[in-house]
């Protein structure tokens, strides 16, 4: 039981006030109820955005020893949880925006891949660690854990707890918690100025700790160098007003979500349309 990780890559992360997007091509199935017909290539049509925050690592690589002459690279070790907490420099705002016809097709049994490799947009500011550390506080939930095991008749585990993972011995941190930050995420169709607020978050919703993140990621030996980022991954809470991104607001396409148009008009989304500019703030 760990916080989950997805696709890696530097090369479309970009930062800006006014960054602009195109929309991405790639496989979409042809049938969402037979998976069989296979899939056929075209421009996305569920195109989504998703609110996280991201942090950059600093410090020196975690190496099992000195770079000398005859070994530049040494090999990377494991971060504690202390070192880790002394590892992470400052965080971002991050919008990482996911084809969400593509992701379907490819998802299973890979994982996110093209669906959002192709744009990454971050905050131009970093706010350190330390000007965060006023805004400690406790995740939305509580505590870590609360999963009680028991094994039926076939010898099948069954969660008769609440419902939250327990982590392992390397990821259960002293100090878990995370910062008390509003996050919020409005919408502007390309037809008006006005703006429509789809989203009101908050980073205590994240279960999982950006420390025991950065723990994970290095539990292998990876090194994690200067200048890694990381993201959280969307954040969400449990009211439909919290929802981080169009999939979820939306509940998969089902519901309308109505913004401000032009001269008093309405305007439906259940996914962005071309033209529409996300506006995340925190």
């Amino acid at each position: 039981i760990f916080p989950s990780l997805s696709t890696s890559r530097g090369s479309s992360v970009g930062s800006g006030k006014m960054s602009t997007i195109r929309r991405p091509c790639g496989q979409l199935q042809i049938d969402a109820s037979d998976p069989t017909k296979g899939s056929t290539y075209g421009p996305c049509k569920l195109m989504d955005f998703e609110l996280e925050v991201a942090f950059f690592v600093g410090g020196p690589t975690n190496r099992d020893e000195p770079p000398t002459a005859d070994n530049k690279e040494p090999i990377g070790k494991p971060l504690t949880l202390d070192e880790a907490a002394n590892r992470i420099f400052g965080y971002v705002l991050m919008n990482d925006w996911s084809a969400r016809d593509i992701q379907k097709w490819e998802y299973v049994p890979l994982g996110p891949f093209t669906a959002k490799n192709f744009a990454t947009t971050i905050s131009t500011w970093v706010v350190t660690s330390m000007a965060l550390d006023p805004f400690r506080c406790e995740t939305s939930a509580g505590k870590q854990g609360g999963d009680d095991l028991k094994m039926n008749d076939d010898a099948e585990e069954l969660n008769v707890g609440k419902g939250d993972p327990t982590p392992l011995d390397y990821l259960k941190d002293p100090n878990y918690g995370s910062y008390d930050v509003n996050l919020t995420v409005s919408l502007q169709p390309s037809n008006t100025q006005k703006t429509t607020k789809v989203c009101q978050s908050n980073l205590k919703h994240m279960y999982w700790s950006s420390v025991q993140q950065l723990v994970h990621h290095s539990v292998t030996g990876c090194p994690m160098r200067a200048g890694d980022l990381l993201a959280s991954g969307t954040i969400s809470g449990k009211e439909q007003h919290n929802f981080g991104s169009m999939l979820e607001l939306s509940w998969k396409g089902s519901r309308e979500i109505i913004l401000d148009g032009a001269e008093g008009s309405k305007e439906v989304r259940k996914f962005l349309k071309d033209g529409d500019a996300v506006i995340m703030e925190g």
